[in-house]
Order: structure tokens, then C-alpha cells, then sequence
């Protein structure tokens, strides 16, 4: 679009689209053309009935403007040529910010080419319906014609979410108790938990509870006299502060989320996997139970995603999950066994291997000599709720924390299954 294309540029650009003007009619109600700014720059809203014709003049004029600004920004977006309209004796010339742009070019004692500009008549067509040319196909007057072509639709971008079937999602319910365990349940408060830890920064702890406080507001979650920033918070901190470790290949000391840089890890990191032809009994024979109710059927052409965070730590690459699942109202109800199992339920192996295999091609074709066995470092699904302490993963401190490194022969088979 025009507002996201500021900044860029493009070898050749079209813009035929400039010429519906700025009136004080239309679908907007009386309320948004009485909004404007001030001379202090402030927006107002004057409803005042005797400055009504005041306040549109204003917001009139600051439509132009914008639309004028838009415009200007299409047809200097272009590096080498520009196309654009303008239509000669246009009803309403003067409320179309693009003809007041081009108008000067067409004045009589104009010479557009001085400015590298070249004015040309658009031609005359005939009548653009190609059922013209063939009486058979001509549709009775008020009868549309049939389609008869075929339209592919094999190909098609799948989620994750698409290719499986999930479990009930758990409902909203009130706080059992204010700490994390007992923070509210339901998929409004998980995303909430989720844009905190994107938005976190990892290596500045003063602004922890400031972005938490923040975050829950703006999610309406802060609760009753702000009453849990407090848990959340310690939440974060717990997370942030973990020792965490490979249970085998790592160093004796471990990593800690709060001490790697911004420029080592990437937050929401988008993907797209190319997929071909996937037959469910091949994915059936690679991944065994793991591979529940997926429905492969869905995956020719692209699947797309987004995980959460991926990292690098001690020349290791990983990738980390943020769950919010509610598992129980005790701390016992995180521990690893319990985490297994709600991994099995809700296909999470399966979402792991994914975006394992992500991940993975991204590596390959970033690093030199890269290897799975020798680069790749496992996967991290924290289960939020189970983090009411600091763990130490290397000393067996574990409540909260699922890790696994899947085995190198599944991902590099699943990545040829999905490529077809």
C-alpha cells in the first residue's frame, strides 16, 4: 500500500487510482468531519453547532492535504518511470487532490517534457466483455454467465493450527490465587503473557514491571488496583533469570535469557516452508503417534507460521515456545512429566518438529559449515505458570521447563516429505 511503501522504491510504479475527491458528504458521520488540529497542533473534535462550518472547512482542508501527501508519495516512489491519470475535465477537478498536483503541467504555457514528463491520450477500446466475440457465450440480458473454467486450489498456505485438531480451548475463569499459577486462564490472557515476553527487554531489568504494568493494561488484565503486575513480574524475572542448559551437550554454566543481546535472538520470527505432495501414511511411518490427526492434505503448497523466539547461545542455535496452559493449581503440576504429557495432547510435538525444521533451513542457508548435530541446540517450551522460582536446568531444577533435540533423522526425513 501507499502508507507502507514510504521510504522504498520501485523501478516502475502505477498509480491509476488517485481521483476520488475530499467532500464533507459521504459514508462518514458528523462526528469525523468535525475532527481537525488545532493551532497547537492538538486534535479536536468541535461539535459545536455554531462552528460546524468552521470545523469541516478545517477537516476538509486537512483531507486534501493527506490525500495530496499520499499521492505524492505513490509517484515519487519510482526509480526509472511513473504512470498515473489525469482526467481531463473531471467533474470536481478542484477537490481532487491529485489534478491540483498535475494540473500545472497542462497549462498552456507548460512544457512537461523540461520536467521529463510525457502526456499521452489513454486510447479508446471497445466494449471489454470477451463473450462479445462469440454470440454462444452472450449472456441473456439480467442472466450472469456460467463459469466453466477450473480453478486450482492445491495450493494454499496452511498454519499449523489448520493441519491438526486441538482439544477444547480452556475457558476464562476467575483467579484461584494471586500468583502466576492462578493468573486468569483463557486465550486472551495467554497472548497477553506472549506480548510481554516480546516486548520484554531481555537486558535491562529496571523496565521489567514497567513493560508487564504496561502489557496488562493495555490487555485490561492489570486487575483490581494493579494487582497483578506483581506475580506476572516475578513470572518474567523466574523466566528471564533461569539457568538453562541442554541436558546433555552443554557447558557446566549454562545460559540465561537475561544476558544474550538483542542482536542474538529474534523475537516472532516469521516462516513459510515449501511443501509438496504429503501423503498421510508417510508422515504416519516418520513420526509415528506423533503424528495424531494431521491432515497433510493441507500442506501442498506453503506452510506458515510464527515462533516465538529463536536465540543463539554459546555458537548453539535454539528454538523457545511461551505456553500459558493452566495444568493445575499446584506447583507439582509442572513438573516434567505433566509437561510431557500436555505436550502429546495438544500436538505440540508436532508443532516442536515444525518449527525445528524452520529454523533449520533458515540456519542452512545463513551459516557457513553449518550442521544440525554440530549448530542446532534444541527446543524450549516454557510452560509460564510453572515458573514460581528461579530454576537451575543444569542442577536438575526443571518445573516448568520442557526441552527436547529432535533426533536429526526425523527433521532431515520430514524435510524431505515435505518438499515432495
Amino acid at each position: 500500500t501507499v502508507h507502507t511503501s514510504k521510504g522504498l522504491e520501485y523501478p516502475v510504479v502505477f498509480a491509476p487510482y488517485f481521483y476520488s475527491g475530499v467532500s464533507a458528504s459521504g459514508k462518514n458521520d458528523a462526528a469525523d468531519r468535525a475532527v481537525f488540529h488545532g493551532d497547537d497542533h492538538r486534535l479536536l473534535l468541535d461539535l459545536r453547532p455554531e462552528n460546524s462550518q468552521k470545523a469541516q472547512a478545517r477537516y476538509l482542508e486537512e483531507a486534501f492535504a493527506e490525500k495530496l501527501r499520499l499521492f505524492y508519495v505513490a509517484v515519487t516512489r519510482a526509480a526509472y518511470r511513473c504512470y498515473t491519470l489525469y482526467p481531463a475535465g473531471f467533474r470536481n477537478q478542484d477537490t481532487v487532490p491529485a489534478c491540483h498536483f498535475l494540473e500545472k503541467f497542462f497549462r498552456a504555457d507548460a512544457d512537461p517534457a523540461e520536467n521529463g514528463i510525457e502526456i499521452r491520450e489513454l486510447p479508446s477500446f471497445p466494449s471489454a466483455d470477451p463473450s462479445d466475440r462469440n454470440p454462444a457465450k452472450r449472456a441473456a440480458p439480467g442472466e450472469s454467465r456460467s463459469f466453466e473454467g477450473r480453478v486450482d486450489s492445491g495450493t494454499r498456505v496452511a498454519s499449523y493450527s489448520s493441519i491438526v485438531r486441538h482439544g477444547e480451548y480452556q475457558r476464562f475463569d476467575p483467579a484461584l490465587k494471586e500468583d502466576i499459577i492462578g493468573f486468569p486462564r483463557g486465550a486472551h490472557a495467554g497472548n497477553a503473557l506472549h506480548d510481554i515476553f516480546e516486548t520484554l527487554d531481555f537486558q535491562n531489568p529496571g523496565s521489567w514491571e514497567s513493560t508487564v504494568l504496561s502489557v496488562l493494561t493495555d490487555h485490561n488484565l492489570e486487575g483490581e488496583n494493579q494487582s497483578w503486575v506483581g506475580p506476572v513480574t516475578d513470572c518474567a524475572v523466574n523466566v528471564l533469570k533461569t539457568r538453562y542448559a541442554e541436558p546433555i551437550h552443554h557447558s557446566e554454566d549454562g545460559f540465561r535469557l537475561c544476558d544474550i543481546p538483542p542482536d542474538r535472538r529474534m523475537a516472532e520470527m516469521e516462516f513459510y516452508l515449501k511443501c509438496g505432495s504429503v501423503r498421510r501414511e508417510n508422515f504416519i511411518d516418520l513420526l509415528g503417534p506423533v503424528a495424531g490427526d494431521i491432515r497433510p492434505a493441507e500442506l501442498s503448497g506453503w506452510l506458515h507460521g510464527f515462533i516465538d523466539l529463536v536465540f543463539e547461545a554459546g555458537n548453539r542455535y535454539y528454538v523457545l515456545d511461551w505456553k500459558s496452559n493452566y495444568l493445575g493449581a499446584g506447583e507439582s503440576d509442572y513438573e516434567p512429566v505433566r509437561l510431557e504429557a500436555a505436550m502429546a495432547e495438544h500436538n505440540y510435538f508436532l508443532q516442536s518438529y515444525m518449527y525445528t525444521l524452520a529454523f533449520h533451513r533458515y540456519l542452512e542457508k545463513r551459516i557457513s559449515g553449518y550442521s544440525y548435530e554440530t549448530h542446532f541446540g534444541g527446543v524450549f517450551y516454557l510452560f509460564l505458570r510453572g515458573f514460581t522460582g528461579v530454576r537451575d536446568m543444569a542442577a536438575g531444577h526443571m518445573k516448568g521447563i520442557f526441552f527436547q533435540r529432535p533426533d536429526a533423522g526425523l527433521i532431515h526425513g520430514l524435510s524431505r516429505e515435505l518438499t515432495g
